[in-house]
């Protein structure tokens, strides 16, 4: 409906773009990059974006069939909003080609509301003066520090293809393989990645 709260409906729009990629594994791995679990203002997008990262590290095809199992492997269809929510995701997605927008939509949609939230814990901490207290400020202070600084970067990733445009050298555009390990955790890990990034 019209009255739809705009971060959920670009939580919506991210998500189901992600789906709707599914063909383009580079692009998917890209734009989970854009986001994180912790982001989402709605549970059941959560563990959305969970499943959609799962299938991805498990070097599965990203579709509806394969996103509904794996959320069925996990015991969440239900969190994720139940077996109608997820077409529903992809039949009222606007164009893919804004998934990063929306995404950035949630990033800060999501600082704001931990801005809002370890502010009102220091607010609430202000008068005490325990050791106890003391040790929490500071807890939710470097907490605000934190989110504040957060440039919703992951690891500070360079894409190679930036790195070769400095250089000067032309990017190979085509799409490697995803390889897992077997190991579901690790395999998250290196799923962001995966292709062509570089840490520093």
């Amino acid at each position: 409906g019209s009255d739809i709260d705009p971060v959920i409906a670009a939580e919506m729009g991210y998500l189901g773009s992600l789906i709707l990629l599914g063909d383009h594994p580079g692009d998917v791995y890209e734009s989970l990059d854009k986001c994180r679990t912790d982001w989402f203002k709605k549970v059941a997008h959560s563990a959305i974006y969970d499943a959609i990262t799962d299938v991805m590290a498990l070097g599965q095809g990203l579709d509806l069939v394969t996103l509904l199992a794996r959320l069925r492997h996990k015991g969440q269809v239900d969190t994720a909003g139940g077996v109608e929510y997820l077409p529903s995701l992809v039949e009222t997605v606007p164009p893919a080609a804004n998934r990063h927008h929306y995404a950035e939509i949630v990033r800060q949609a999501a600082k704001q509301r931990n801005i809002a939230l370890y502010g009102a814990q220091l607010a609430q901490l202000a008068g005490a003066d325990t050791p106890e207290a003391r040790i929490k400020q500071r807890e939710a202070f470097a907490a605000l520090e934190a989110v504040i600084s957060d440039d919703g970067e992951r690891g500070r990733m360079l894409p190679m293809s930036e790195l070769m445009r400095e250089w000067e050298i032309p990017a190979r555009r085509e799409i490697l393989p995803h390889r897992t390990t077997g190991f579901l955790d690790l395999d998250r890990g290196f799923c962001f990645y995966n292709p062509g990034k570089l840490t520093t």
